[in-house]
This record gives structure tokens, C-alpha cells and sequence, in this order.
């Protein structure tokens, strides 16, 4: 996929519809995109990431915040991106979601996110989703891996570099998708958890059933071990207790047959003798009742008498005593509405005496009515010229509130206009204020670069004095070495000459003349080899011989040593004098006095870049307060126009007001309301008492009527019941007294005294007869225990309860013995059974057990004594070592072969995680050390390399995607010219063939040596691209 034409329309810093025609930058090559601070360099990738997959580069931004502040509200928010993949062309268009004012109305609506995706065959595919969708499947790849293919983020040059193993983890886990190796690990550990609680419970059970079998082993592994052989012997143990117990029961079943013939008798026994009692008891029962009889039956006489008295003479009497005590009551009441009568008579008398004594108040009445309706006319007038000259006061009142707005609003209309002036120049000062803290920028980036340099040639000035230091001592150490080694050379040397000169004596000592050499082959000998008495011994020739290669070893490697440390020596040599070449520097002593020079400039540079940012900063408030005070000026004006036109209207309306106030004294005069109310008011009160005297007395009359006729209408209805009620009370008497006679009763004496409650009688009656039911049962009983009891006769027990004792204890005690021990064994057989059931689970829980814990502690490296890598880390690792591989091609080159990157796979002790720490050899010491020792330029390439080397290796784990644009984003500004023009010429081999590389920067030097250019400018109405190739 390679990016060519790009257009943003109100998005991010830019206001209005930004075209970029990237083809016009060539096929391939590097192309820089500089320009001020926060003028959207880096938004244009978000806008290629935004148009693909929907999504920006950075963690810091949200499409949410897509929209520019900068846009009008009529301007729409879209990215539209033309791109080539595998030679064809294609186009999407995508908008994100954000308000937007309505079509018709006031007010804003949601413009909601959409994408159009347009195939080089025409097809089309609509949605942001589909789109998206559609975008992964055409590249092979999703939105986060095209950042970390495409984009190397402002930011995070330095975060794969620095993190220790831990956070190396989890980027890599993130961005190779091995959390499927460490979902593995953690299967394996919850397996491994599982089947060993299950195992070691499984074994918790055992323990506690074999020692519910009664098993006396106390050592719990020895019961684990043993538990067949045990539970075997204890089954025998149960067979010969269960034939004990069976003897026993045998033995309890005789003694309880014998028991139950001696209860049998027992009870019969008892019956007998239960049953002659029981006939004693029945005779003395019926003696008892015999001897009440005869007053039972006076007392059943008397309570028939008092039953005929109540139910039937009662009655009649008290209906005699109600009627009575009803027409003595009509007597009184009939004497008293008499009485009554003749007193309401009396009052309406009086009624109509008092109505014809005020009959002249009528006419005077009229006459007072009349004149009210007048004088509450003239209360009108009044009231009208009291409002009147109330709200001429108000009128005033508002006409002095509007008048003091009118001069208030003046006031802040000539204030204004002052301010508006000072903005109008402040914003004039913006550009050249802006264009001052451009040019303070780039001398800060000058000063710092010349900081960096001067203390990388420090640096390399420290490094070569330590260097020659050492080769100072490497090479007195060598002069010694090497004397030693001449010495030693010598003396084996001049052993082997004496070694073989020895050997040709002896083999010349039995040399005969004619006898052919061994040495030379000639049988004549003229001058025979002699054997030395002081020649040494081989073995004493072959330890001279190791002493010389030992001194000879260690020569060579104090040659070596210093061999490096001169090459070292030179590199630094050559570093330094490059760097106090770009200071202007001639000599090193320069250094301290520049060192001085440059902090006192940056610190003078960054006080005065302080101040002017904070001058921008308030100057570019100044557009926003303009344009306020604008619309506060036009708002002010409004407002100033209407109070005038307010002012006006009010002064035309008090004139208006006070003319009818006018009017109105002229009608009324000039007294008040208060004084006009209280004169009428005066009036309408004896108007009232006049009303209310005639009204007392027609309702006095009225009342009087109504009484009278209410009293002679009860008067009569009293006489006729009074009547009616006398008959009644007679014939109530005559219905007593001959009720009485009927029933018995000799006079009303007799009556009374036979007369109780009812519910006395009631409970009376029942008491006899109960009586005579229990006597007639007492007899029939009596004569029942006579026929059962004939012939029979009492017996002793003693000898038989004595008997039943003994049997009972006996079969107690041997029954209880049986109980325990049946009780205890079958216990220990219930436990045995579960025991056994239990043991096959324990061994198919160890069976489980045993090969998952291995497992687990390989996959999650924890096995004692081993690195400590994990299955995850394993895979991961073999990832780093490409990453590293493809990284060291361009670290090497970037950093003159002085580095090489590499994986230490062993923790620094045996119980820490280890397999992604990352070390840096130093081909100048010849040792590694950690990354965080690097310096700030050789972090860059280091960081730069790790970057590049990762996005080969994703390119190629996501099938071989074809992207054929990079984006790298800052980080340049921390390194010299040379690191510079290293990492350009390793961006620039990435550049071969048909790809591009847009490098993210403002750094000057690369303004100057990369030709092709997309310069981004912000200005207060946002930000523009100018293409320049």
C-alpha cells in the first residue's frame, strides 16, 4: 500500500479542504514533513491511518477530537485517501461523527461516522465498519499492525529499547499475539492446581478412613503406601467379631422368651386383681348416689314450678310493666306542650307589636340607599386619580433607572472601543512574535546540538585518555612479556640442540665403520657425534618447550590488546578532532571555556523563549477576545439603541399619565380616597343597623309562627297516642292475671317467689339430671364387674416381678456389650468400604497428578535449577532474536561496527523470569553492558534500529503485506551530523525499489540534506501544506 493523494477537509489543526498530492514526491525515496510545533505534521498520518481502518496513529488521541476548532460550522470533516495496492488503485472516503448546524432551523445535529470504498473495478462498498473491513482483508493486515508497520510514533522510539523483560513481555505479547501461549501456561498451572488439591484431598480422606478402621499406624506415608494390606487385614478382624456377636444375640433371645411366659402370667395376675377393685369401687359409687335420691326428686318438682314461672307468667308481666311505663310518660309530655303553647302564643303577640313600632324606618331606609349609590360612585373617581398619581411616581422612578442604563451603556461603548484598539495592535504583534519564537527554537536546537557534540567529544576526550592509560600499561606489560619470551625461546631453543645432538651420539656410539648411518645413510665415519653427559632429558625439553609457547600466548594477547586499544585510541583520536572541528574549536582547552559559553546562552535562551511563548500564548487569545469584544460592541450598541427608544417611550407615556391626573382633580377637587371611603362607609353602617332592626323583627314574627304551629301539631299527635296507650295498658293486666291462674299460682306473692334467672334454673335442671343419669349408669356398671368378677379371687405377684427383674438385668447387660461391639466393628467395616473406594481414587488422582505437575513447571519455567523461561518467553524469544538480527544490520552500519545488540537469555540468579533482557556488546572494550548506558545519539540508533527491525519482522509474520510507505516521527534532533547522515542513509536503503519514507522532523540539517519536502504552517485561521520537490 503506498499513499498518492491525500485530502483533509476540517480536520485536526487544518480549517478548510487540505490537498496533498503525495505522487508528486516520486515512486521511491525520502521525503521530510517539517514545520512549526503543533501545525499537524503528524496529523497527516492519523489521517491515512483514520481514512483505512477508522483509527489514529497515536495512544494520546481520540477521534472524538477529530473535528477542527479552526472550521466554520457550514464546513464538513472528511479525509478522502487514493492509494496503490499490487499495481491497481483505489479510494476511500471517511468522515468521523460530530455536530453539525441543522439544514433548516436553529440548532445542531450529529453528522454520523460513514466510509465509501471505491475498487478499481468500480464495485463499491459503503459503511464504516464494511470499510474497515474491507481495508483489512484488502492488506492483510489491521490498523494496529499498519502502525507498527508504517509509523514509528513520536513518543515511543525508546520504549522497546529500555523496558526490562517484564514490559518487553507485553509488547511483544501485544504485538505477536502470544497470549495464547501464556493462556497455555496458565491452563497448565490451574490443571496442575486442580489435580493436586484434588490428589492431596483424595489422600485426606484415606488418612481419616483408614484410622476410622481401628489400623494403629501412625505414619501417614507408611499408611498411603500399605493401605491394601491393611484394609485386608482389618476385614478379618470384622468376620471373627461379627460370629462373636452372633453367639451373643442367641443367648439374648432365650433369656427374652423365658421373660415373655413369666409376663405372660404376670399379666393375668394383674387383670384378676384389677378387676375385683374395680368391683369394690362400682358398689361403693351406687351406695353414695342411692342415699341422694329422695331429695332429687323434691328438687326436680320445685324446678318444674320455677320453669312455669319463667317461660310462660313472666313474660305477661313484664309486657303489663312496659305499657304502664309508656302511657305514664305520654301523661307528662301531653302537660308540658300545654305549657308551651301558651308562652309561644305570648311571643308572637309581642312580634307584631314591635314590626308596626318601626314601620317609619322604611321610608328613611330608601332614601340612605339612594345616596350611597352615589357617593360609591365618586369612590371610582377617586381611586382612578390615587392609581394616576402612583404611577406617574413609578413612571418617573423607571424614567431616572433607564436614563442612568443609557449613560452606563455610553460609558462602556467608549471603554470598548479603547479595547478593541489595544487587540487590533496586540494582534498585529502575533506573526512577529510567532516568527521570533520560531527563530529562538531553532538557535535552542542549534546550541543544544552543539551542547550534544561538545559533550560526545568530551566524552570520546575521556574515553581515549582512559584508552591510552591502559595501553600505556598494556604495552610495558608487553616489553616484559615479550623479553620473557625471547628468554625462554632462547633456552628451548638451545635445549633442542642439545636434545638431538644428544640423540646423535648415542646412536653413533655402536657406529662401526662400513655400517650404514640412520641419520645420513653413509658408511664411512669420519667425525663421529659425541654423547653430551649434560644434554637434558625429552621430558625436560618438552617443559622448556611449554614454558616458551606459555610467555609466547601471552605476548600475542598483550599484542592484541593493544592492537584494539590503538585502533580505540585512533577512533577517538578521529572523534575528537571531528567534533572540534564542527565547535570551530583549535584545541581541546577550548572545551571548558565553550562548555561555559554554551550553558550560559542556553539558559539566556530559554529565559527569553519562555517569555515569548508566554507572550504567544496571550496573543493568541487575542483572536478569540477580538472577535468577543466585537460582539460585545455590537451587543452594546443594540442595547443602547434600545434604551433610547425605551427613555423616549417612557418620558411620552408620564405626560400622557399626568394629563388625566389633571382631569381628575378638576372633577373631584382635591381630597383623598381615605376621606371619601370613610364618608361612605359612615353611610352603608346605618344603612345596616336600619336593615338588620326591620329584619330582627320579621324574623322574631317568623319564628314565633313557626313554633306555635309546631307545638299545637305535637299537642294533637300526644293526645291520640296517650289514648291509645291507656287501652293497651289494660289489656296487658287482664292477659297477666289470667296467665297466672292457668300456671298454678295462688296470687302474685306465690309468682314472685318462684321466679329465678333462667340461668340459674338452666344450671339447676342440668345438675339433676345429671343425677339420675349416674345412678342409672352406676347400677348397670355395678352389675356388669358382679358377672365378670363371679368365682375369681385375688393373687400374689411378688415371686414373678422378682423373676422378671432378674431376666431383664441379665439380657440388659449382655445386650449391651453386643451393641457396642456391634456398633464399633461396623463402624470400622462402613469405614473400611469407604476406604477402599477412596484408595482407587487416590491412586487415579496420582495417576492424574504426576505427569500435569512436570508439564507445568516446564511450560511456566519453574523447574528447580534451570532458567527460568517460560513457554510464552521461549516463543517470544525466538521472535527477539529476528528482531535483532534485522536490527544489528543497521545498528553495525549506523554506529561504525562499534555495537551489536544481542538477547541474554540467563537471569542474573536462578529464581528470576529471564529470556528477553537485552544487552549491547562494545567491540572498543571488548565487553557488554547494559542499553540504559548508552548515550543519547547511540539510544536514537539503537532505538531507531529495534524500530526498523520490528516493522520487517511484522511485515513478514503478516504474510508478506506489501506497505510501501514509512513514517518516522522525531527523535533526530539528539544526534550528530554523522549518526544524522547514517540513519538517513539506512532510510534511505529502506527507500529502494518503490517505497517511501516521510521522516516527521524539524531539525534544520535535515531541511537542508532531504530535497523532497511537505512543509506544514499553522497560522490563527489553521494550518496549510506547501509540496516542495
Amino acid at each position: 500500500m503506498k499513499p498518492l493523494e491525500i485530502t483533509v477537509s476540517a480536520f485536526g489543526p487544518y480549517a478548510g479542504s487540505v490537498q496533498i498530492p503525495l505522487s508528486k514526491l516520486g515512486e521511491q525515496g525520502i521525503f521530510l514533513i517539517t514545520g512549526d510545533t503543533g501545525a499537524g505534521k503528524t496529523t497527516l498520518f492519523d489521517a491515512i491511518c483514520f481514512a483505512l481502518f477508522g483509527e489514529v496513529s497515536g495512544s494520546n488521541r481520540e477521534v472524538d477530537s477529530l473535528r477542527s476548532d479552526f472550521a466554520s460550522p457550514s464546513t464538513k470533516t472528511f479525509v478522502d485517501l487514493t492509494f496503490s495496492h499490487h499495481g491497481e488503485t483505489y479510494r476511500i472516503l471517511r468522515n468521523p461523527a460530530y455536530l453539525r448546524p441543522k439544514k433548516s432551523g436553529e440548532g445542531t445535529t450529529k453528522e454520523t461516522a460513514d466510509a465509501t470504498l471505491w475498487y478499481p473495478d468500480g464495485s463499491v462498498v459503503s459503511g464504516a465498519e464494511k470499510v474497515k473491513k474491507a481495508a483489512e482483508t484488502l492488506l492483510g493486515i489491521d490498523a494496529k499492525q499498519f502502525k507498527q508497520i508504517a509509523m514509528i510514533a513520536q513518543g515511543e522510539f525508546l520504549k522497546l529499547l529500555y523496558a526490562d523483560s517484564v514490559e518487553r513481555g507485553a509488547i511483544f505479547r501485544r504485538v505477536f499475539h502470544t497470549d495464547f501461549y501464556l493462556a497455555f501456561q496458565k491452563k497448565l498451572k490451574e490443571l496442575e492446581k486442580e489435580n493436586r488439591t484434588a490428589f492431596e484431598d483424595s489422600g485426606k480422606r484415606l488418612l481419616t478412613y483408614l484410622s476410622q478402621c481401628g489400623i494403629e499406624e501412625t505414619d501417614e506415608n507408611t499408611l498411603l503406601q500399605r493401605a491394601e494390606q491393611f484394609l485386608t487385614e482389618a476385614e478379618a478382624e470384622y468376620e471373627k467379631a461379627e460370629n462373636i456377636w452372633l453367639q451373643q444375640e442367641k443367648e439374648i433371645a432365650a433369656k427374652e422368651e423365658e421373660r415373655l411366659k413369666i409376663a405372660a402370667q404376670q399379666a393375668d395376675g394383674e387383670n384378676t386383681n384389677r378387676l375385683l377393685d374395680a368391683l369394690a369401687e362400682a358398689k361403693k359409687q351406687y351406695q353414695s348416689l342411692l342415699e341422694e335420691e329422695t331429695a332429687q326428686l323434691l328438687n326436680k318438682e320445685e324446678l318444674q314450678k320455677q320453669r312455669r314461672a319463667v317461660d310462660y307468667v313472666q313474660p305477661k308481666a313484664l309486657d303489663w310493666k312496659q305499657k304502664k311505663d309508656a302511657a305514664d310518660r305520654l301523661e307528662l309530655q301531653l302537660k308540658g306542650l300545654l305549657d308551651k303553647e301558651q308562652k309561644e302564643k305570648e311571643v308572637l303577640q309581642n312580634s307584631i307589636e314591635q314590626e308596626k313600632a318601626l314601620e317609619p324606618l322604611r321610608g328613611q331606609l330608601e332614601f340612605d340607599r339612594a345616596e350611597a349609590a352615589k357617593k360609591e360612585d365618586r369612590l371610582k373617581d377617586f381611586e382612578a386619580k390615587e392609581q394616576a398619581e402612583k404611577e406617574i411616581r413609578r413612571q418617573e422612578t423607571e424614567i431616572q433607572a433607564t436614563a442612568a442604563q443609557k449613560e452606563k451603556l455610553e460609558t462602556e461603548k467608549t471603554t470598548l472601543e479603547d479595547h478593541l484598539e489595544v487587540l487590533r495592535q496586540q494582534e498585529s504583534l502575533l506573526p512577529v512574535v510567532q516568527q521570533r519564537l520560531s527563530a529562538l527554537e531553532q538557535e535552542k536546537n542549534r546550541l543544544q546540538e552543539q551542547k550534544d557534540l561538545l559533550q560526545e567529544t568530551n566524552d570520546a576526550l575521556q574515553d581515549g585518555l582512559e584508552i591510552r592509560k591502559t595501553l600505556d600499561e598494556i604495552q610495558k606489560k608487553y616489553q616484559t612479556a615479550k623479553e620473557k619470551w625471547e628468554q625462554a625461546k632462547a633456552v628451548a631453543d638451545q635445549a633442542e640442540r642439545d636434545y638431538l645432538d644428544a640423540q646423535a651420539g648415542i646412536l653413533a656410539e655402536n657406529l662401526a665403520e662400513g655400517m650404514p648411518c640412520p641419520v645420513c645413510g653413509s658408511v664411512h665415519h669420519p667425525a663421529k657425534a659425541v654423547r653430551s653427559t649434560q644434554a637434558p632429558t625429552q621430558a625436560e625439553w618438552n617443559r622448556l618447550r611449554e614454558v616458551e609457547k606459555t610467555e609466547r600466548e601471552k605476548t600475542e594477547t598483550l599484542s592484541r590488546k593493544s592492537g584494539e586499544r590503538n585502533i580505540s585510541l585512533e577512533h577517538l583520536r578521529e572523534k575528537v578532532r571531528n567534533g572540534l572541528k564542527k565547535l570551530g574549536l583549535e584545541n581541546i582547552s577550548q572545551m571548558q571555556g565553550l562548555e561555559v559559553s554554551l550553558q550560559t546562552e542556553v539558559n539566556k535562551l530559554d529565559t527569553e523563549l519562555r517569555e515569548t511563548k508566554k507572550q504567544e500564548k496571550e496573543l493568541l487569545k487575542v483572536p478569540d477576545e477580538l472577535e468577543k469584544a466585537k460582539a460585545k460592541q455590537q451587543s452594546l450598541q443594540k442595547s443602547l439603541n434600545t434604551t433610547d427608544t425605551l427613555l423616549r417611550q417612557q418620558e411620552s407615556a408620564l405626560s400622557q399619565k399626568k394629563g388625566e391626573f389633571n382631569q381628575l382633580v378638576q372633577r373631584i377637587g382635591n381630597g383623598t380616597l381615605a376621606e371619601a371611603q370613610a364618608e361612605w362607609k359612615k353611610l352603608c353602617d346605618a344603612i345596616r343597623k336600619k336593615e338588620k332592626a326591620l329584619q330582627d323583627v320579621a324574623d322574631k314574627k317568623q319564628q314565633a309562627e313557626t313554633a306555635l304551629a309546631g307545638t299545637q301539631a305535637l299537642l294533637q299527635q300526644t293526645g291520640d297516642n296517650f289514648k291509645e296507650s291507656c287501652e293497651a295498658k289494660e289489656q296487658a293486666k287482664d292477659a297477666f292475671l289470667k296467665t297466672l291462674e292457668e300456671q298454678q299460682f295462688k296470687d302474685k306473692a306465690d309468682f314472685a317467689n318462684s321466679l329465678v334467672s333462667r340461668e340459674i334454673l338452666e344450671q339447676t335442671e342440668e345438675k339433676n339430671r345429671a343425677y339420675f343419669v349416674a345412678l342409672q349408669t352406676s347400677k348397670q356398671n355395678l352389675e356388669n364387674k358382679q358377672t365378670e368378677a363371679a368365682g375369681k379371687i385375688y393373687q400374689d405377684l411378688t415371686e414373678l416381678e422378682e423373676e422378671m427383674k432378674r431376666l431383664g438385668v441379665e439380657k440388659e447387660e449382655i445386650q449391651e456389650k453386643v451393641q457396642e461391639q456391634k456398633a464399633l466393628w461396623q463402624t470400622r467395616k462402613k469405614a473400611a468400604e469407604r476406604a477402599w473406594k477412596e484408595l482407587q481414587a487416590w491412586k487415579k488422582a496420582e495417576k492424574d497428578y504426576l505427569p500435569i505437575v512436570e508439564l507445568s513447571k516446564t511450560a511456566n519455567g519453574e523447574l528447580a535449577q534451570k532458567d527460568k523461561i517460560a513457554f510464552e518467553q521461549f516463543v517470544q524469544g525466538f521472535y527477539f532474536d529476528r528482531i535483532l538480527a534485522a536490527a544489528n544490520l543497521r545498528f553495525a552500519e549506523m554506529t561504525n561496527g562499534r555495537y551489536h545488540l544481542r538477547r541474554a537469555e540467563v537471569a542474573a540468579n536462578k529464581r528470576s523470569q529471564s529470556g528477553l533482557e537485552l544487552e549491547v556488546m562494545d567491540y572498543f572494550t571488548g565487553k557488554t553492558r547494559g542499553v540504559k548506558s548508552l548515550s543519547g545519539g547511540e539510544a536514537f540508533k539503537a532505538s531507531l534500529s529495534l524500530a526498523l527491525g520490528l516493522s520487517d519482522l511484522i511485515q513478514q509474520t503478516a504474510g508478506g503485506v506489501e506497505i510501501k510507505a514509512m513514517f518516522i516521527d522525531e527523535g533526530f534532533g539528539a544526534l550528530d551530523e554523522e549518526s544524522r547522515e547514517q540513519a538517513v542513509r539506512i532510510l534511505q536503503q529502506l527507500s529502494y525499489g518503490d517505497r517511501m519514507v516521510g521522516i516527521i522532523s524539524h531539525v534544520t540539517e535535515l531541511k537542508e540534506s532531504i530535497e523532497k519536502k511537505l512543509i506544514v504552517k499553522k497560522s490563527s485561521r489553521g494550518s496549510t501544506v506547501a509540496l516542495e520537490v
